[in-house]
């Protein structure tokens, strides 16, 4: 009796978030990335002025068991943009101008999953965004570099970040100074 197709592929690629997953947690530790997680949300209701409202709670750093549970969420539509930037390019070795396109490409999905989630504020998707994406470097865009330009993929990735940031500050300071 064989196994549905589907159902291997399934098995395979929630083994493949698991080992991303983990990847990400053991790279958090090693680098001592801090990430806070917004508190909930609570209705306003509205009370008699007399009567004191309790305090917004304060933000909370995320244990490895939260930050587990929010990639979970968030590697799947991750996973799923990359493999369609990865099938690209095929199972050939690419050129440096390439690797930075596809760095570029990586890095705008995975920035456009973190800020599409609500618990994750400012500096700590940033922080949630470069952890993610140096994972996501090292374990597809590497692979896929001539063995004449690894020594340079450090560099590649780091100039990559840069340029992003300069380009967001750049778009957000825009979007600031012009009036609505």
């Amino acid at each position: 009796m064989s196994v549905d197709p589907r159902i291997t592929a399934a098995t395979a690629a929630a083994r493949e978030r698991a080992r991303l997953r983990d990847a990400i947690l053991v790279e958090r530790q090693r680098t001592r990335t801090q990430i806070v997680l917004a508190p909930p949300v609570q209705p306003r209701i509205r009370t008699h002025q007399s009567l004191p409202t309790a305090p917004a709670p304060a933000p909370t750093p995320a244990t490895d068991e939260q930050l587990a549970s929010l990639l979970d969420t968030l590697l799947v539509p991750i996973l799923a943009g990359v493999a369609q930037a990865r099938a690209a390019y095929g199972d050939r070795r690419i050129t440096l101008p390439e690797a930075a396109a596809l760095g570029v490409t990586v890095m705008t999905i995975v920035s456009a999953a973190v800020h599409a989630l609500p618990v994750i504020e400012s500096t700590n998707a940033r922080a949630l965004v470069l952890l993610v994406y140096g994972v996501l470097w090292d374990r597809y865009v590497m692979p896929l570099l001539p063995a004449y330009l690894r020594p340079f993929a450090g560099r590649v990735k780091g100039r990559i970040i840069e340029l992003l940031e300069t380009l967001y500050r750049a778009v957000v300071n825009r979007r600031v100074a012009q009036p609505l």
